[in-house]
C-alpha cells in the first residue's frame, strides 16, 4: 500500500509522545486522520450511476428503452386495466376555471406534461393549492382542520367552518411567496391558538365539538414536550 506524503508539521506531531501531547495536538491529528478516513472510504464507493428521471434522448440500457411517445392514457371501466374505454389527454381539473386544464395542444413529451402540471398546481392563481397548505398546517396546531377532511377538499368532503379564515390564510400564505415559516408563526401568534383549554358549560352547550374554538383543544404531548412539562412543574427547567 503506497500512502501519500505528509506535512512535516504532522509528522513532528506525531513524533511527540501521546502522553506529553497537547489538547490542541491531539485534535489537529484527530481530524487529520478522520479526512484521510473519509477520503478512503469515499474513494471505495463505487462509480456514481446515472438515472433518467424525465429525459427521454437517453441511449438504451440494457432492457430499457427510452419511450418515443408519453403512453396513451385510457379511462377504466370500473378501474380495471383491462377494459380501458376512450383515451385521456394530458390535462388537470377543470373546476379551477381561471386556469387551463386542457394541456393537448402545449404539451407533446412526458417531461413537458409533467413540467405544465407542476406549474398548474403552483400557479397562484389556483386556489386549490393555498388553501390545502394552510388547512394542513391548521390541522397540525388544532388537531382539526377548517376543512376537517383534509385529504378531500371537494364536494366529498366537509365544508369549512370559517371559510373566510381559510380563504384569508390562503391568500396571505401566497403573498408570503409561500413561507411556511410565516404561516406558523402567524397561526402560533394568534388569539385562537393562545387561548386556555378550561372547560365552559355555557359554550359547551352550544358547541360541545368546539368546531368554533372557544377554547383550546387539547392534544397529546409527544416526547420533547413531555420533557420539557415535567422540567417546569418541578422547577427545573433551564429557559
Amino acid at each position: 500500500m503506497v500512502t501519500k506524503p505528509q506535512p512535516a508539521d504532522l509528522l513532528a506531531l506525531v513524533s511527540v509522545p501521546m502522553e506529553r501531547r497537547t489538547n490542541e495536538q491531539a485534535e489537529l491529528l484527530a481530524r487529520h486522520y478522520r479526512k484521510i478516513y473519509l477520503e478512503e472510504q469515499l474513494a471505495a464507493l463505487p462509480p456514481p450511476a446515472q438515472v433518467w428521471a424525465i429525459a427521454s434522448d437517453f441511449p438504451a440500457y440494457r432492457n430499457y428503452r427510452a419511450p418515443k411517445e408519453p403512453a396513451l392514457i385510457h379511462i377504466l371501466r370500473r378501474g380495471d386495466i383491462k377494459q380501458p374505454t376512450d383515451p385521456v389527454g394530458p390535462g388537470a381539473l377543470d373546476c379551477v376555471p381561471v386556469l387551463k386544464a386542457d394541456f393537448e395542444k402545449d404539451v407533446g413529451s412526458e417531461g413537458v406534461r409533467r413540467a405544465a402540471l407542476a406549474k398548474w398546481i403552483t400557479d397562484p392563481a389556483n386556489p386549490l393549492t393555498w388553501r390545502s397548505i394552510v388547512n394542513r398546517v391548521w390541522h397540525y396546531h388544532f388537531g382539526r382542520g377548517i376543512v376537517d377532511s383534509p385529504n378531500d377538499l371537494g364536494r366529498m368532503g366537509s365544508l369549512p367552518s370559517h371559510p373566510e379564515l381559510l380563504d384569508w390564510l390562503a391568500v396571505e400564505f401566497r403573498a408570503s411567496g409561500g413561507s411556511l415559516k410565516k404561516l406558523h408563526r402567524l397561526i402560533v401568534t394568534s388569539a385562537a391558538y393562545r387561548q386556555v383549554s378550561t372547560h365552559d358549560d355555557a359554550n359547551a352547550k352550544q358547541d360541545s365539538d368546539n368546531r368554533y374554538l372557544w377554547r383550546m383543544n387539547r392534544s397529546r404531548l409527544d416526547a420533547e414536550m413531555l420533557r420539557d412539562t415535567l422540567l417546569a412543574v418541578s422547577g427545573k427547567l433551564d429557559l
